[in-house]
């Protein structure tokens, strides 16, 4: 098994571990329930009516990176207009590497937020779930991104001082 999957099964883990969601389907059966313009993204995570989509990379390089993010971003608009009856909250772009600037503000301007961290595939999974675990508990009335709460563009240290994580080590 190579590691992509291997990081995308650690992850999984970790999100139905917090047991916070109706439902995580898996990118095999988004394929299989929407279509091949589905494949860009990884998990899809349903809480109620509102929705999460995450695209997992647990590359050495940036190589392609560009062209991952426009897959990913390609189906998450798919993925949000096959599911009209639920409300899209945010992506995650979850990577060993920070993306590059350009492909980071690109991700923000479409609700798609990076957590990366190159030390090891279970310090990226924790960041994951404390994320999310986090979102969850300040918005667990309505799950809903209010003004001034919520995801941000700014960078996140270990501390999780702000949305994007980077192993401080």
């Amino acid at each position: 098994m190579n590691n992509g999957y291997v990081m995308e099964n650690i992850i999984y883990e970790h999100i139905d571990k917090l047991k916070i969601f109706d439902e995580i389907v898996y990118e095999r059966d988004l394929v299989k329930r929407y279509g091949r313009e589905a494949v860009g993204v990884d998990y899809l995570l349903v809480h109620k009516n509102k929705i999460i989509l995450l695209q997992i990379k647990w590359k050495k390089t940036r190589r392609r990176e560009t062209n991952d993010i426009k897959n990913f971003l390609n189906s998450v608009h798919f993925i949000t207009q096959k599911l009209k009856d639920k409300q899209y909250i945010f992506g995650l772009y979850i990577s060993r590497m920070e993306p590059f600037s350009d492909n980071k503000n690109y991700l923000e301007t479409n609700k798609v937020y990076c957590i990366y961290d190159f030390e090891s595939m279970n310090s990226l999974a924790n960041n994951v779930a404390t994320y999310l675990q986090n979102y969850m508990n300040n918005h667990s009335n309505n799950f809903v991104i209010s003004s001034g709460i919520g995801i941000s563009s700014q960078t996140i240290s270990s501390n999780f001082s702000r949305y994007s994580f980077k192993s401080s080590s």
